[in-house]
């Protein structure tokens, strides 16, 4: 998204549409039922209601932005490797980020009991045009994970909302490589 689209975003987020209908009104007002207010009053409302819409327009955008990228994308779905990735043992499809690129090594982890289980390393497969992320796991730690794994590539809603994918792996993985 461009910046322009990202500010727009933020404008109708803030209700800029609203705040700047409410400072007409009350700009209407002031120039015809108040007209005993002097110039510089009328002028300074409609001026701070721009500058209010201006502040929350920026503010939100930045917070908007700094949400996205701090947080890992949550895993829409998972199916089992296709031809082109025979080593693979699962593909998952991740929302968009931009923490990803093609080719990037992944590390997939289940949360249990306010932990985090290493259940698999990958590599990002491919990032799609819609921004969607294909990763493509081709190593389990163990067989202790399987079942987990099962569950993952059955959909299983409650198994997918655990799992992390992190753009990074863990050294001792990388020496075994």
């Amino acid at each position: 998204m461009g910046i322009l689209s990202e500010l727009y975003e933020a404008f109708r987020r803030v209700n800029g549409y609203a705040m700047g209908a409410i400072g007409l009104l009350v700009t209407v007002v002031g120039i015809f039922l108040l007209p005993s207010w002097s110039l510089s009053a009328r002028l300074l409302v409609p001026i701070g209601v721009i500058v209010l819409i201006v502040i929350l327009t920026l503010l939100d955008a930045v917070y908007d932005l700094r949400l996205r990228r701090a947080r890992l994308p949550r895993v829409i779905r998972a199916n089992p490797p296709g031809a082109p990735y025979g080593g693979a043992r699962a593909m998952l499809l991740l929302e968009k980020s931009e923490l990803y690129s093609h080719d990037s090594v992944v590390s997939v982890y289940s949360r249990q009991k306010d932990f985090e289980l290493l259940i698999g390393v990958g590599f990002v497969a491919t990032v799609q045009q819609n921004g969607l992320i294909q990763v493509a796991v081709d190593s389990i730690p163990d067989d202790a994970v399987a079942e987990t794994w099962q569950r993952v590539l059955q959909n299983n809603v409650d198994e997918l909302s655990q799992l992390l994918v992190k753009p990074s792996v863990p050294n001792s993985i990388l020496l075994e490589r």
